[in-house]
């Protein structure tokens, strides 16, 4: 059955090309700027049954409640720990994400953070600029081939995370729930046995009740002083107080991170760390992976408009 769709509400700062096409065919109201504030103060709520979302811009038990004759929330991007999900599930609210577009960009990027790290890029890159290289040679350091990486998730992204490490001649391990049988990697039945096992860990795992606050103490000292952590998941999944810690007391080697708690006003203390590389959450943004999310997004509204199944819905 046909849907009509007069007014589509749009709760987060969507990408322009993404929201061109639908313009001349709907009335799109921008909430984005204080989505909070413009449900409370709505005249008619009702007209809503569909919102755009993003990112990490939260939908909250109290949006939703503001919004009853909510159907569909349409994501634009991957991750939906910002949303209620619980709630939007209570109130059969069908949820869709753009999950597969981004995840080859993420692995790239998981790539460039681990060897920056690994063979201290920035640190070379200052060395040179600052005329030592004339006084000193640049000190030996660590290779990744002939390490043991530990892949922490491994779906889309893990997946091409793990690919891209096996040509550079290094032993993979992962963790998830169940072992996979479709994959060649060692499965470990814990995040701290993997952690044990590896020199060091990519965080590819999504932000779940389970999983946030999982990269802990523990997990961090298991890497031990040579180690190294990867982070292009959600800054959440990392206890950033014990990342802290073990990076300034050298009880680990570096860190590569795109993503932080609160970003993007992140935990100033990094900003004096030397051991580490810092990414503005830009996994997943770039030009292609933006065209291909875009697509996606657009595909499951047109299919949930049309009265069919949209792809990429949310469990």
């Amino acid at each position: 059955m046909q849907r009509s769709a007069a007014k589509i509400l749009v709760l987060a700062p969507i990408p322009a090309d993404a929201l061109a096409p639908l313009r001349k065919r709907f009335e799109l109201v921008d909430a984005s700027g204080s989505p909070l504030c413009f449900l409370r103060n709505c005249p008619k709520p009702e007209h809503f049954e569909i919102a755009f979302t993003i990112g990490n811009c939260p939908l909250t038990r109290e949006m939703i409640g503001l919004l009853p004759a909510l159907r569909y929330v349409c994501h634009y991007g991957v991750g939906t720990d910002q949303l209620a999900l619980n709630v939007l599930r209570e109130r059969d609210v069908l949820v869709t994400n753009t999950a597969g577009a981004s995840a080859s960009c993420v692995a790239d990027l998981a790539l460039a953070l681990l060897l920056s790290t690994i063979r201290q890029l920035p640190q070379g890159d200052a060395f040179v600029r600052g005329g030592r290289w004339r006084e000193i040679p640049f000190p030996y350091g660590p290779s990744l081939g002939g390490r043991r990486i530990g892949v922490y998730g491994l779906g889309d992204i893990g997946s091409r995370i793990a690919a891209r490490l096996a040509p550079f001649e290094t032993e993979i391990g992962y963790h998830t729930r169940s072992p996979r049988e479709d994959v060649p990697y060692r499965h470990f039945p814990s995040l701290l046995a993997l952690s044990e096992w590896a020199d060091d860990l990519i965080i590819a795992v999504s932000a779940t009740e389970q999983t946030v606050g999982s990269v802990d103490r523990p997990v961090l000292a298991a890497l031990g002083s040579e180690g190294v952590l990867i982070n292009v998941a959600r800054g959440s999944v990392v206890d950033e107080h014990a990342l802290l810690d073990a990076l300034s007391s050298g009880a680990l080697a570096g860190a590569g991170l795109d993503t932080f708690i609160g970003e993007p006003a992140i935990n100033g203390a990094f900003l004096g760390l030397k051991n580490v590389v810092l990414s503005p959450h830009m996994g997943g943004g770039t030009r292609r992976a933006i065209k291909r999310t875009t697509q996606i997004f657009l595909a499951n509204l047109e299919r949930f408009l049309a009265g069919e199944p949209p792809r990429n819905v949310v469990g």
